[in-house]
């Protein structure tokens, strides 16, 4: 997305319900970068290495991989200091496959929640926000 360099970089897990999935954020002085990749599992005997399906994955059951950086996006985008947003979802070409309403709800977790977290982490840096923005819901 950018080619400044981010003043900090932050990996956590979010609980979206059913399911979980790990987010990477981008913290720059008036914006937030994020990606986020669907846990589908662990590695067998280490439950510290998560499995996220691997991006194009030709085969079902599909591909895994550990490295988050190989992971298919979920949703990617960014969040301003104004709380207006771009997503980004599922594939290559923004196709992402839900079954019912279930995934549908967990999206709609994982982005109220991604949203909010970037207007935490723009203050907690000092960034000043719109007043209003990331709460409600």
């Amino acid at each position: 997305m950018t080619t400044e360099p981010a003043n900090r970089e932050l990996i956590e897990q979010i609980d979206s319900g059913a399911d979980r999935v790990t987010a990477r954020y981008r913290i720059y002085d008036h914006y937030v970068e994020f990606f986020v990749a669907e846990i589908i599992g662990w590695e067998a005997g280490d439950e510290s290495r998560v499995l996220y399906p691997v991006k194009n994955a030709q085969s079902l059951p599909m591909d895994s991989t550990t490295n988050f950086d190989e992971a298919e996006r979920y949703v990617e985008g960014s969040v301003k200091w104004d709380g207006c947003a771009h997503y980004y979802f599922g594939d290559e070409y923004a196709y992402l496959h839900l079954c019912g309403v279930g995934p549908a709800q967990q999206l709609a977790t994982v982005i109220t929640t991604v949203h909010r977290r970037c207007g935490e982490l723009l203050r907690e840096q000092g960034s000043e926000t719109l007043d209003g923005e990331f709460e409600g819901g």
